[in-house]
């Protein structure tokens, strides 16, 4: 096993330090892979919907595992190289139970690397949202606006799906389903039209 210890010290220990300089994960190449599902799984009961009928699953669950993510298999090949080197040249637990030990460090520090730095993913992509990216954005009304109050429409910014409360840009009206298009932002609200009305004028 001293040998496989030794190649995955190199490889994952490589990987980790052109991570930390910047050459993974750094924006100039970044390799990591994620495969997540988006399922909607709450109805939720603006005040609208009591009135008017209206029902929109806003519930946003990402399913993930890190298994599917580079950076998880780089920290656990350097962790499992680094722990077996230890056991092995300190005798402190003989094989195969060395090999053990070492496998489940590696899968412990991989997962809570991926899962840091998708955090950290997430947390810079919602903190980089400007105005400008809701513009001429397309999405799909939940909830219709009633009687001067809001209404809410799903959008898809950045990757993330998000729920903004809408009103309809003057001269147009929308309703629940109906494919809309951001034509302003007004603070916490966006100004909505429908998608096939605007974009033929």
């Amino acid at each position: 096993m001293l040998t496989f210890y030794i190649i995955a010290t190199i490889l994952g220990g490589g990987l980790v330090l052109l991570s930390a300089l910047g050459g993974i994960g750094g924006g100039h190449f970044d390799m990591d892979h994620d495969m997540s599902v988006d399922v909607n799984t709450d109805v939720d009961m603006d005040h609208d919907v009591s009135h008017d009928g209206d029902t929109v699953s806003t519930d946003h669950f990402d399913f993930w595992l890190p298994f599917f993510s580079l950076r998880f298999w780089t920290y656990a090949f350097a962790a499992f190289g680094v722990f077996g080197l230890f056991l092995t040249f300190t005798k402190f637990a003989p094989e195969p139970m060395a090999a053990m030990i070492s496998a489940g460090a590696g899968v412990l520090i991989g997962s809570l690397a991926a899962i840091a730095m998708r955090w950290i993913n997430k947390s810079s992509v919602n903190s980089v949202v400007r105005e400008s990216d809701f513009i001429g954005q397309e999405g799909k009304m939940s909830v219709t606006p009633r009687n001067g109050e809001p209404g809410k429409v799903r959008l898809e910014i950045k990757g993330e799906m998000i729920d903004m409360l809408a009103m309809p840009a003057e001269g147009f009206s929308v309703q629940q389903g109906e494919e809309v298009i951001v034509v302003g932002v007004d603070g916490t609200r966006v100004r909505v039209a429908k998608a096939s009305d605007y974009l033929e004028q």
